[in-house]
């Protein structure tokens, strides 16, 4: 196997690789959008997906102008040099050649402008969903409606009117505000 072969066959493993990529990149954007509410960062993101479809497409196409430069080369090795058609089907190699690099160019080009918008995209969700003054507020209400003697029987219905997520990691469990009695008859004490 020469060199040149050589070079083909890595530049089609890393198109194919490249292929991958894509499809995994489409696929986990849209499984994170999904869940996203109508924004500037979605929209963003909807970008971000046509740019990897793109990709996906210029792929496609180095695929196919790869194989009409295979079998056009097959066909200048079958005519021989003295064939009156040769400089055309040399004419149509070259521009196969070139078709395929070119497609091969924005295959990765797309490919990385595609997770440059996610990123951007992500980094806007991330921006938007933050208010710190609406987060201490979410966190008051949790504080209350976890305690054992809630100050307002409304809580429930603000939490969810204000769009708060449950906070920390902790327990879900109040703890008691009064304190407990302890067991000081051994009647009522279990066996041990």
């Amino acid at each position: 196997m020469n060199l040149r072969e050589l070079a083909n066959e890595e530049s089609n493993r890393l198109s194919n690789l490249l292929l991958g990529f894509t499809v995994a990149a489409i696929a986990f954007g849209a499984h994170e959008v999904s869940q996203w509410d109508p924004s500037w960062p979605a929209a963003i993101a909807g970008l971000a997906g046509i740019v990897w479809a793109g990709s996906f497409l210029a792929g496609i196409a180095r695929g196919h102008a790869i194989h009409d430069a295979i079998r056009l080369n097959a066909a200048i090795n079958e005519i021989g040099p003295q064939h009156p058609r040769l400089a055309e089907v040399n004419g149509m190699f070259d521009l196969a050649s070139r078709r395929a690099g070119r497609a091969y160019f924005h295959q990765r080009w797309s490919l990385f402008a595609g997770a440059a918008l996610f990123a951007l995209a992500a980094g806007g969700h991330v921006y938007e969903r933050s208010n710190p003054a609406n987060d201490r507020r979410c966190l008051a209400i949790q504080r209350d409606m976890l305690s054992s003697l809630p100050l307002r029987p409304d809580d429930p219905e603000l939490f969810k009117a204000l769009g708060c997520k449950p906070q920390g990691d902790g327990s879900v469990y109040a703890v008691s505000e009064r304190p407990i009695k302890k067991l000081t008859n051994a009647a009522h004490a279990p066996n041990i």
